[in-house]
């Protein structure tokens, strides 16, 4: 994915290119260092057949992030550096035209997926003695919410390669294959409990890709709402697996993949701690394989990648079964007893 970025950055020096950047044949995304207002940002990505980048899912919102962290890594041990400007990136959302209306600026559609920080958007105004209020948008690398701001300021900015659709492509090319086709999953042994039927699969791979290929077999990754879901699951994985349970959105407030709240936990000793070991966000949840220990079950927060290879984990999903068919227990704790 990340084969030309390297020839990319070096050939940003080059004058008066035209052409799309080659990765845009790998990378939805295109991250410029180069600090401009966001006028002057749109231009230079219309330079080279692009528009400011549009951010549809949970996941494209991931990997624009990861792109600009790419480009121009943050010192992670100085928390002073978090909220300068090199670490807000211009993208494609305005609501100069109507306050209040975001749209995307490369073809006028409204905005579905949101990322905003809290309290955002704000539209506060630049000082007391301007009426010139916040009405373009931008994203910080590491904490990946949104944040309106005043369209003078002069940002790093990301740019969208053409020709790729809304949808994301991973969803796309998953709707084709069944998950014995992909990267190896097989399905291990299944099951019905708690009112979830659950299917483990031992194939290895990212967060994301784990979470589209549950979403397109009809569900989501295993988010346990119950100890005996989570007994469950830990017994029929063979290889410590990712579950449906992140705080990507808001540090510290985890949910289900699915959207829905989270309603049970059974976290590891001194988990969650936010980091993984590799000093990057623990955003994401994974259920520890170890039978011989008391650990065996427990959750622990991981990150999605490391020195930019993304972690791969085993994989439990999870689809809704009703309640009086053989072998669904309730989600109701109560009854799940």
């Amino acid at each position: 994915e990340w084969r030309d970025l390297k020839q990319e950055l070096d050939n940003k020096k080059e004058v008066g290119s035209t052409e799309p950047p080659q990765s845009c044949a790998y990378n939805r995304y295109f991250a410029y260092s180069e600090r401009l207002s966001w006028g002057k940002a749109k231009a230079k990505c219309a330079e080279r057949q692009m528009t400011l980048a549009k951010i549809n899912s949970l996941k494209q919102n991931f990997d624009a992030t990861r792109m600009m962290f790419q480009i121009d890594p943050i010192d992670m041990g100085s928390m002073k550096q978090y909220y300068g400007d090199d670490n807000w990136f211009w993208i494609g959302l305005t609501d100069v035209a109507r306050e209040g209306k975001f749209v995307w600026s490369g073809d006028g559609t409204g905005i579905g997926f949101n990322n905003w920080g809290s309290e955002q958007p704000d539209n506060i105004r630049v000082s007391d003695y301007s009426m010139r209020g916040q009405h373009y948008v931008a994203v910080h690398k590491l904490l990946r919410y949104w944040d309106d701001s005043d369209g003078n300021r002069e940002l790093p900015f990301l740019c969208q390669c053409p020709d790729w659709d809304d949808v994301d492509e991973d969803d796309m090319e998953s709707t084709t294959e069944s998950p014995s086709d992909m990267e190896g999953p097989v399905v291990q042994e299944s099951t019905s409990a708690g009112g979830k039927r659950f299917i483990y699969y031992w194939g290895k791979t990212t967060f994301w890709e784990a979470q589209s290929r549950c979403v397109n077999s009809g569900g989501n990754l295993a988010c346990p709402s119950n100890s005996k879901q989570n007994e469950f699951i830990a017994g029929i994985i063979r290889s410590s697996s990712w579950l449906g349970v992140l705080d990507y959105n808001v540090e510290g407030q985890f949910m289900c993949s699915s959207s829905d709240s989270l309603t049970y936990d059974n976290w590891g000793t001194d988990q969650p701690d936010n980091k993984d070991g590799s000093r990057s966000e623990g955003d994401f949840v994974v259920m520890k394989h170890q039978p011989q220990s008391g650990d065996h079950g427990t959750w622990w927060d991981q990150g999605a990648m490391v020195f930019l290879m993304d972690y791969k984990y085993a994989y439990v999903c999870e689809s809704d079964c009703q309640e009086g068919e053989d072998g669904c227990i309730p989600n109701d704790p109560a009854k799940a007893a």
